[in-house]
């Protein structure tokens, strides 16, 4: 049942009276036409609750199918009623949209979701609302036939406009939709979200796009952080500029190179030879070796970091200096 048909329900209702009207007799009998429809159809539906094999569960849904697909809902509510009547006929057109949602899933292969559907349904409060449309209407049932009561004297005044075939419209999951003279459906502009579903909840499909959408959020999120973290990182190693003459030892052997520019993880260097340092080697700086890595290299320059880092002291200490106590310089700088 669609949002617009409760809207339509609603609207109908309009103020509410303490005592609800008496029937008109020419629209009383496809009012227990739709009322008898609406049992059978809850009884296949509390039958199907009790069938755990699917195919057999399939054929009972198919026969509450057949019981619901003529009902016009509307047909069987009074206009005008209490407020407290008008709660419970709201709630017995979702339980028809209800089976109907369980319906659809059965026909889709989605037999868990069907049968969550008639679980939740609330079968015994309907019922009685279907009694007391019952008893509004004064509809009695002999031998399969539908007898009416008389409950009006007077000539029955005549319909403003007939009745709509309850079998010219079907029931679908966008609501109920009207059939051309072959069967085939007219398409609407009807929502195909029902008021009911809201009700339900997220379908397992729409629970599964929810989760990926998170997940993608929180991997959004993370790359952020990461991004931020680099960043405050880059910019507590930011190179600053220098101009300092010192050594890489390589194994027993002494390389001169020249720091250009220094932060506490890293430095850029002028190599002075044609040699080749290794990837690993020991610079000394701040009067001691400190281990080092190359991480980029070209014919003049290397890049290196340091393990590990430089304290703010030592780095303070490095650009604040120009010259080192001679007792700690390597060898290389007294053969200069």
């Amino acid at each position: 049942m669609s949002p617009a048909l409760l809207f339509l329900f609603v609207a109908m209702s309009g103020a509410t009276a303490e005592a609800a009207p008496s029937p008109n007799l020419g629209s009383t009998a496809a009012a227990c036409d739709n009322l008898y429809l609406s049992q059978s159809a809850m009884a296949h539906a509390h039958d199907a609750q009790r069938i755990s094999d699917d195919e057999a569960y399939l054929e009972k849904i198919h026969a509450m199918q057949n019981k619901l697909q003529p009902i016009s809902a509307l047909a069987m509510l009074p206009d005008t009623t209490t407020a407290e009547d008008q709660t419970r006929d709201l709630k017995l057109l979702l339980l028809l949209e209800r089976l109907e949602n369980a319906v659809t899933a059965a026909e889709s292969g989605r037999f868990d979701t069907s049968r969550q559907l008639l679980a939740k349904a609330d079968f015994g409060s309907n019922t009685a609302t279907l009694q007391r449309l019952t008893d509004f209407w004064g509809c009695q049932r002999e031998e399969g036939d539908v007898q009416i009561q008389e409950v009006q004297k007077e000539e029955p005044e005549p319909a403003e406009a007939p009745l709509a075939d309850p079998r010219s419209i079907s029931a679908g999951r966008g609501g109920y939709q009207k059939e051309d003279s072959s069967g085939h459906p007219i398409p609407t502009d009807t929502d195909s979200s029902s008021f009911e579903d809201l009700l339900q909840g997220p379908t397992e499909e729409q629970a599964e796009q929810i989760r990926l959408m998170t997940l993608a959020l929180f991997g959004l999120s993370l790359m952020g952080l990461l991004h931020a973290y680099r960043s405050a990182k880059s910019i507590r190693s930011i190179r600053q500029p220098c101009h300092i003459t010192t050594a890489i030892q390589v194994h027993d052997d002494q390389l001169p190179v020249r720091v250009l520019n220094i932060s506490k993880s890293g430095a850029k260097m002028e190599t002075m030879t044609d040699d080749t340092p290794p990837d690993h080697f020991l610079l000394f700086l701040a009067a001691r070796w400190r281990r080092g890595r190359i991480r980029w290299r070209n014919q003049h320059y290397l890049g290196v970091s340091f393990t590990p880092q430089l304290k703010d002291s030592e780095l303070s200490a490095i650009l604040a200096a120009h010259c080192y106590d001679e007792s700690k310089r390597p060898a290389y700088f007294f053969a200069t």
